[in-house]
């Protein structure tokens, strides 16, 4: 995510005290000091807001389940982006008259990552928020690509390097580490939600639990993820932060859980040593 600052001054950035005023302030923050903690917080903040969506057809009301959105969109060096802003003031700076809706961000997000053509191709490469107008620079403004949009769209935030999608560490196949048999039962809770979790993602063909012994420190309790076609690296990495989120609820006699994408000699050492709890039919 890559958010511009142009020098406004401490009493701008303390004019907003509206409905969004703790994410306005989050995105203030990451322009000044980009960061890791910064962008975390910007995140959170984001996922729990409500966002006002330019549309060519509709007036400014709530959304519900039912209402089907026509988005506007702005071509960018990306592709074509969708604007959306965090109040009414920055709404009307862009654009004093064009209609409006407001909606929950989590659901918008998952709502744009879905949208494709006819040939299945993605419409959107990312989301821009307050987009600048030639009149002046009411709120700071930023772009959302689509690597992140994937995973603010499920609900996650994507954590890590700044402006970078790395969910749960994912250690390098087979780099300064050797796989052990368990020294404990899997709880059964914890290997049901796993496979449920595979379940969704067409991708992951097998999962495997092992310790895992890394060049520094002890062996740790590692999920293998293998896969039955090519991936590429954002996908793994969401498809990790996936099967993160829909096993967290049950670690409760867990302190951690690590996952590696499977390939090469892990995958190898996986089928030898470790325990086979997925095998898509």
């Amino acid at each position: 995510m890559k958010f511009l600052e142009k020098l406004f001054s401490k009493r701008q950035r303390s004019q907003y005290d509206g409905e969004n005023a703790v994410l306005v302030q989050a995105m203030e923050e990451l322009a000044r000091k980009n960061d890791p903690e910064n962008l975390k917080k910007m995140y959170e903040a984001l996922l729990t807001s409500r966002l006002l969506v330019p549309t060519p057809e509709l007036p400014c009301k709530e959304l519900d389940g039912n209402v089907e959105l026509q988005l506007v969109f702005i071509n960018g060096q990306q592709g074509k982006l969708t604007p959306v802003f965090t109040d009414i003031e920055a709404l009307r700076n862009y654009d004093p008259n064009t209609p409006c809706l407001s909606v929950a961000a989590r659901p918008f997000f998952e709502f744009v990552s879905n949208r494709r053509d006819n040939q299945g191709v993605a419409i959107f490469q990312g989301v821009v928020i307050n987009p600048p107008s030639i009149r002046k620079l009411v709120r700071i403004f930023g772009l959302i690509p689509r690597t992140e949009l994937e995973v603010l769209a499920r609900g996650l935030v994507p954590a890590g390097k700044v402006g970078g999608l790395v969910p749960c560490a994912i250690p390098a196949a087979g780099a300064g580490g050797l796989i052990h048999p368990l020294n404990e039962t899997l709880p059964s809770a914890v290997a049901e939600a796993l496979r449920k979790s595979a379940v969704s993602v067409p991708e992951v063909a097998t999962l495997y639990v092992f310790l895992l012994e890394h060049t520094h420190g002890s062996p740790q309790l590692t999920v293998g993820v293998g896969f039955d076609t090519k991936v590429t690296k954002e996908r793994v990495q969401l498809i990790v932060q996936t099967l993160w989120k829909d096993v967290a609820p049950s670690l409760t006699e867990l302190k951690t859980l690590d996952f590696v994408a499977m390939n090469g000699q892990i995958a190898a050492q996986a089928e030898s040593a470790g325990d086979k709890i997925y095998q898509r039919l």
